[in-house]
């Protein structure tokens, strides 16, 4: 089982699998995309998911959304504008990235820009 082979440990917001592979770093790396980061650690999407699950109690996919909303907080303030932000973490559609920011944050992507405004 994958899980008495490999670990999964946090060392300040960086996750490591083995101690040696930021998941993160790969997940930006993939566009978000599960089934290529679990190719890339030589596990199955399920091996991945269960891993996750056991050591940090989150999946894949929430952790990685998680992460994306994150990142496009930053870009938001750091003044981007919205189609690059999609681009750059590999929203499909604007109605997909409006969806994330406002479960993850509570307000709509203008809304946010608003609330926390461009650091430029």
């Amino acid at each position: 089982m994958a899980s008495t082979k490999h670990k999964i440990i946090r060392r300040g917001n960086r996750i490591l699998f083995d101690d040696r592979v930021c998941i993160l770093k790969l997940a930006e790396e993939f566009r978000f995309c599960v089934k290529s980061v679990s190719n890339e650690l030589g596990l199955t999407t399920i091996q991945f998911e269960s891993l996750l699950v056991s050591y940090l109690d989150i999946n894949p996919k929430e952790l990685f959304c998680n992460h994306r909303a994150v990142m496009a907080r930053r870009l938001i303030l750091e003044g981007e504008d919205r189609k690059s932000i999609i681009n750059m973490l590999g929203f499909k559609y604007d109605s997909h990235f409006c969806y994330e920011i406002k479960r993850h944050y509570g307000l709509s992507p203008s809304q946010l820009a608003k609330q926390i405004g461009p650091t430029h």
